[in-house]
């Protein structure tokens, strides 16, 4: 399973990349799809076994995310 995670602004989004690319952890970033909203229009598409870590960075680093949403297959 895949996460999309939709953020308020573009700087967090970019920021959040930032981020998952300095530890290693795959990351793309998309338009949201319409399905979910958005603020800035652009999300974060993750991996599962990724997420948990991914909490936590945000949380250390201060990188603020609107929702978490589950996003097609594996």
């Amino acid at each position: 399973m895949n996460y999309i995670i939709t953020f308020h602004t573009v700087s967090e989004v970019l920021r959040f990349e930032t981020m998952l690319k300095r530890e290693q952890i795959k990351v793309k970033l998309m338009p949201v799809p319409r399905q979910f909203s958005s603020s800035c229009g652009l999300c974060g598409k993750v991996a599962e076994e990724d997420l948990e870590r991914i909490k936590e960075l945000a949380a250390s680093e201060n990188v603020e995310f609107d929702q978490i949403y589950e996003f097609g297959d594996k």
